[in-house]
């Protein structure tokens, strides 16, 4: 009974081992993909209008321009709908800041 005991106390023990491994290897690919779509993604939104719209039911944000900027090329690049931004696109829409002033560059959705 002890010897039971023992190897399902061994088994929980390895089972438990290999899943932390697992999830510090799903962090790590997170890191490195959210790191990819930001490369990625580093044009996103250009300067063209209108400009993106949220979706408060989703999260992300529609974007069809029609009209160009001055930033080539210009468009979504066939993405309408993209989940995260990566900066502030309204940004523009601000006063000039104050000297000294800290303004948010990330918008942060959890």
């Amino acid at each position: 009974m002890k010897s039971f005991l023992f190897k399902i106390l061994t088994l929980v023990f390895l089972v438990t081992l290999i899943a932390s491994s697992f999830a510090s290897d799903r962090e790590e690919r997170r890191k490195k993909e959210l790191d990819e779509l930001q490369k990625e993604f580093s044009w996103w939104p250009t300067d063209a209008k209108p400009g993106p719209v949220k979706d408060e039911e989703r999260g992300g944000y529609w974007w069809w321009p029609s009209q160009p900027g001055k930033i080539m090329p210009w468009g979504n690049r066939g993405y309408v709908y993209v989940y995260k931004i990566i900066f502030d696109y309204k940004q523009e829409e601000l006063p000039p800041p104050k000297p000294k002033e800290l303004r948010p560059s990330l918008l942060i959705k959890k």
